[in-house]
């Protein structure tokens, strides 16, 4: 099977090159178009044994190789940039036919990552019998200079547990200038969506190191940092001292509002925490040794 790939893939360097609407020349041609050609030409030269008195002869012979450039490939897309468990992803995929003849037999290929569940009644055009997003959709005929997509929607699994990522292919068949059948494949296209991390950062600082005082006071700092790239609701810091300390009555301050009375230990409400952002509470709590 030949492998096709798309202009900015090729890489030249002598022989003739033709684009299509650029210039000519030994490996020097910009590509102005679709459609271009290689040309290769080899030579031979030597001379031929005298004959009685006469001198050698000088004879030479050249052929050529000309091999035709026929574009295509595959976009792949999402409608989101990250994802976390249970989110569901519509992902496209785009056959470009760069060419001037008519593609057929175009099939793609999607190889899927095992945190995705597709949802078989979004995949557009509908698979034909034993057709799936592994083993190949078929989008038929693809006019020159045209192109068609496929569709789905998929769920993400419950146990993801890293990035997701999927592999497309596209496989298709044209006419040669000679009329045969050629079957050819794009190149692969790989989309990574990267696994949120949902979880939540709690920090906690003291203002001292030892307690030298059977009656000392320490003020205690929590920051509480949302990692996710989601909004947080609802979020609720608690804080159970150890025997022999207690709560410092309105002694408790929530970024920088005014203290006031909530012991930790029955939880404080903080409400909404913005993706990325941070939340601090500070409370003091006094050495009961007696």
């Amino acid at each position: 099977m030949n492998r096709f790939y798309t202009a900015e893939n090729l890489n030249y360097t002598n022989g003739g090159y033709n684009g299509g609407n650029g210039n000519s020349g030994n490996g020097n041609g910009s590509n102005g178009g679709t459609e271009c050609s290689f040309t290769n030409t080899a030579t031979a030269q030597g001379y031929l044994e005298a004959t009685g008195t006469g001198n050698p002869t000088m004879v030479s012979g050249e052929d050529s190789v000309t091999l035709n450039c026929i574009f295509a490939d595959i976009i792949k897309t999402a409608d989101r940039d990250s994802i976390t468990a249970g989110d569901r992803v519509r992902y496209t995929i785009t056959f470009r036919n760069m060419s001037d003849r008519e593609m057929y037999n175009v099939k793609i290929t999607d190889n899927l990552s095992p945190y995705l569940n597709p949802i078989a009644t979004t995949i557009m055009p509908a698979p034909r019998p034993g057709e799936s997003l592994e083993k190949g959709i078929t989008l038929g005929r693809v006019p020159a200079n045209s192109e068609r997509t496929l569709t789905y929607t998929a769920v993400i699994t419950d146990d993801v547990t890293e990035d997701v990522v999927n592999r497309a292919f596209a496989d298709f068949s044209f006419r040669g200038s000679d009329g045969t059948e050629q079957i050819a494949s794009t190149h692969i296209t790989s989309l990574t969506l990267p696994l949120e991390n949902q979880g939540i950062t709690v920090t906690k600082t003291a203002d001292k190191s030892y307690i030298t005082s059977r009656d000392e006071t320490v003020v205690f700092t929590i920051r509480v940092h949302n990692s996710s790239a989601r909004v947080l609701h609802d979020l609720v810091v608690s804080d159970r001292l150890p025997t022999g300390m207690g709560y410092v009555e309105n002694s408790t301050v929530i970024g920088n509002n005014p203290a006031i009375d909530a012991d930790p230990a029955d939880g404080i409400y903080i409400g909404t925490l913005a993706a990325g952002g941070d939340a601090t509470v500070k409370f003091s709590a006094r050495v009961n040794m007696d």
